[in-house]
């Protein structure tokens, strides 16, 4: 039988626990994912109205809105382990002092996102969008840019990438309308990269048939 010394027995285990304790402190968490979902968001009051597209690297960019004192747009990136990476609770997209809400999302092609929204800053509700980074960083002005320039009542917004860094956003106006609301049409407007206007200062028409109904909840897919 092979004898060891005691002294060295507890040397031996001693460096073997040393070397278990670097093992479990060196190891990072490399998963947030739960039974029950990971946290986007935590931040106090509510948030409702999300929407998702990919991030080109496993991951994700979430856009929803936020609502305190107001309702407004924030969205947050988040890897394939489930890890935020942006600003805890999110990056404001708009938190311009009116009501933002229902935004939809695709990718800009680089790593960012384009996001367009029903936003009441104006007289009445008017779609406005903005193009964020990998990082979060808004690229077009602050809190967002109109979709069109007509002074009419725009909402139900939808959007897809052109392919080209720009994207196509469609939606419900009610410009044909007249006095009561109970007309709408569907109109649409391409950006590039930069939110410059491609069909037009007022978008342009989808559907505008002289019919006494509303044409609603326009869908877009890429061709």
């Amino acid at each position: 039988m092979l004898t060891i010394p005691r002294a060295k027995t507890a040397t031996t285990v001693a460096y073997i626990c040393f070397a278990i304790s670097i093992l479990v402190i060196s190891t990072p968490v490399h998963s947030q994912w739960t039974e029950n979902g990971a946290p986007v968001c935590t931040a106090p009051y509510v948030q409702e109205d999300p929407a998702i597209v990919s991030d080109g690297a496993g991951g994700a960019i979430i856009v929803w809105s936020h609502i305190n004192t107001q309702r407004d747009i924030f969205a947050q990136r988040i890897d394939g382990d489930g890890i935020v990476l942006w600003t805890v609770n999110g990056v404001a997209v708009c938190a311009a002092s009116a009501e933002q809400l229902d935004p939809a999302i695709t990718s800009d092609g680089a790593g960012g996102a384009i996001i367009v929204w029903e936003d009441d800053r104006a007289e009445y509700t008017i779609i406005f969008a903005q193009r964020i980074d990998a990082d979060g960083n808004p690229l077009w002005i602050a809190d967002g840019i109109p979709v069109c320039s007509a002074s009419a009542r725009q909402i139900n917004p939808s959007i897809v990438s052109d392919g080209a860094g720009g994207a196509v956003v469609t939606w419900q106006d009610y410009r044909n309308d007249g006095e009561y609301e109970v007309v709408s049409d569907v109109y649409a407007q391409r950006f590039d990269a930069d939110g410059g206007y491609m069909w037009g200062s007022d978008g342009v028409s989808v559907s505008t048939v002289q019919h006494m109904y509303e044409r609603v909840n326009p869908q877009l897919a890429p061709d």
